[in-house]
């Protein structure tokens, strides 16, 4: 496991290099059988495990890292039962009331098979798809239909599409007038004392969003500026400053990740 944190998801724990992490954790391991500091604390009777674990790794301090980190990992796992679902919608599919008389060997093989050939190793990651920034929406809402040159600016962007308004504004059929009007006669109560629609006459100055919504969020203040805000370090990232000299990282065999 701390081997994917370093090799695959390229995220170190505490700061520590992956050898440190490695001898490391081969030493915390055997704290840990001993009860020996950090791990010297009884669980309390209304603690989990998650709870005692959770409570080492906010500590953030290199006791108990990186073992804590990857305890935490592990309890904070939740069972999926996604695939024993999926394949009881297939056994129900495949046992349909024409095909009640299927053995049920036959009925597991088939799905074994059926199971096997939709496994594609080699299958790729599904496609992302992030969220438009409000910088970027003109760009993506245009971009699809004509190539943006550098003659073109956000004046005639915005120019072509009030004429293209313009021209369904100047003017309007009686067919829309009577659809209009039975629409605002349709439901009287949505009709307001002057005669303006409820929606319209809710003049409301503010909205409580902060219960749902970290209005101090760096990324939703990136998503609605208008310029691209400076990027923010991670948490777990590497900082080194530029009058320290890199060092060589030993490289780690199979036998250093033998835990016994």
């Amino acid at each position: 496991m701390l081997r994917i944190e370093y090799e695959k998801r390229k995220v170190p724990i505490a700061n520590l290099s992956i050898s440190e992490a490695n001898t490391w954790l081969k030493d915390l391991i055997k704290k840990y059988l001993k009860k020996a500091y950090p791990f010297d604390r009884e669980l309390r009777t209304d603690e989990t495990a998650y709870e005692w674990w959770s409570y080492l790794d906010k500590d953030r301090s290199n006791d108990a890292q990186p073992l804590a980190r990857l305890a935490v990992r592990i309890f904070a796992l939740v069972p999926n039962s996604m695939a024993d679902e999926r394949t009881g919608s297939t056994f129900t599919w495949l046992n349909s009331p024409l095909r009640s008389r299927q053995q049920v060997k036959t009925l597991v093989r088939t799905v074994q098979i059926r199971s096997w050939y939709k496994h594609d190793p080699n299958a790729p990651p599904p496609n992302k798809k992030p969220t438009v920034k409000w910088r970027d929406m003109s760009s993506t809402i245009f971009g699809s239909k004509r190539k943006r040159t550098k003659e073109d600016s956000d004046d005639s962007e915005m120019s072509d599409v009030d004429n293209d308004f313009a021209d369904e504004l100047e003017g309007p059929d009686e067919d829309d007038d009577d659809s209009n009007s039975n629409v605002t006669s349709a439901n009287p109560e949505d009709i307001a004392k002057d005669g303006s629609s409820k929606m319209d006459s809710c003049n409301g100055k503010s909205f409580d969003a902060a219960g749902i919504i970290n209005l101090d969020s760096g990324r939703l203040a990136d998503v609605l500026a208008d310029k691209c805000l400076a990027p923010v370090a991670p948490r777990n990232a590497v900082i080194l400053s530029s009058e320290s000299s890199p060092v060589q990282e030993r490289v780690l065999t199979e036998a250093d990740w033998d835990m016994e």
